[in-house]
């Protein structure tokens, strides 16, 4: 009797357990009806009274300041305009900013999410989905409108710091290949979109990528540039395997004008590298600047070592 007690209680926890964990459409209320908004670029998007009429949508049942908009899960700022009587009038619309669908939410479908080769491009769809719906609450997220114009009573900042990317997905890679052309049915850390390959057939090969870096601040602090490069081949004739087959050189050419190096690294088949470089910006281009990244000759490696890479910002 002991034996089966003991093994009724166990199973008992295990089950509350699982039924403990989260599905992440906690978000949902199943009471609520929700409007589908699909997202293909970033922007400011607007939806008047005649596009959600048209939509099926009865406003003359709805306090305009119970408008809700999630999106993976999270409710987003909007801005009702002539929300305050509770009624979305013929004049009144529901604006707010939206994102097209990236890499971010692939990481999961890798063997180890920080593997993640882009996180600007999505491998499954560019598509991003809101959706619009309404409670019975008038304290919904909002976005409040600034009045204030006194500028003059602000002192300006020297500089600011801003985002260039250049996400490239013209070629997609399956990652490391076996003998008789196989590859992991999982996403492994080598397999996404990437820019063109740097091939090295004995002899060396280079790429020259261009970074908009327009309106630097001089007098500011270094710029900080993250680069990812992979391996898209791996050498089967090397005496031992334990043999780097691959050597990379990364450099720049600013307002010098001659190419300064950033790294020179040695690496193994389709190995991903990943690079953080701090750059000083007196030494960025005017306009733009050009990273150069070349594939080393070398009489160790005694076939074809290309590397298709990414270039991040």
């Amino acid at each position: 009797m002991i034996k089966r007690l003991l093994a009724l209680c166990f199973f008992f926890f295990v089950f509350i357990s699982l039924e403990a964990q989260p599905y992440g459409n906690e978000w949902i209320n199943y009471s609520q009806k929700y409007y589908k908004i699909k997202i293909a670029q970033n922007g400011i998007y607007r939806l008047d009274s005649i596009t959600l009429s048209a939509s099926g949508i009865d406003l003359t049942t709805i306090d305009a300041r119970n408008f809700q908009l999630f999106n993976n899960g999270k409710q987003q700022y909007i801005y009702v305009k002539g929300e305050a009587d509770g009624v979305l009038n013929a004049a009144d619309y529901i604006e707010f900013y939206a994102k097209k669908n990236d890499g971010q939410a692939d990481s999961s479908l890798y063997v180890n999410s920080p593997e993640i080769p882009n996180p600007y491009y999505s491998l499954v769809n560019d598509t991003a989905i809101y959706y619009l719906t309404w409670n019975s609450s008038i304290t919904n997220n909002r976005l409040q409108v600034e009045n204030d114009t006194a500028f003059s009573a602000y002192l300006p900042d020297n500089f600011f710091y801003k985002e260039e990317v250049k996400s490239f997905q013209s070629s997609y890679y399956e990652g490391e290949t076996d003998a008789v052309g196989g590859t992991d049915s999982r996403y492994t850390k080598s397999e996404g979109w990437f820019d063109s390959q740097v091939f090295n057939y004995g002899g060396g090969a280079s790429y020259i990528s261009l970074l908009n870096t327009s309106n630097a601040y001089i007098a500011g602090p270094n710029a900080i540039v993250k680069t990812i490069v992979f391996g898209a081949s791996k050498s089967i004739n090397l005496v031992s395997q334990s043999l780097p087959d691959h050597q990379l050189q990364i450099s720049y050419r600013g307002s010098s004008g001659t190419f300064q190096q950033l790294v020179d690294t040695s690496f193994m088949g389709y190995e991903q590298n990943r690079f953080l470089f701090s750059v000083p910006a007196t030494s960025l281009g005017t306009s733009f600047t050009d990273f150069l990244y070349f594939s080393v000759a070398n009489a160790v490696f005694t076939s074809n070592t290309n590397s298709g890479f990414l270039y991040q910002n």
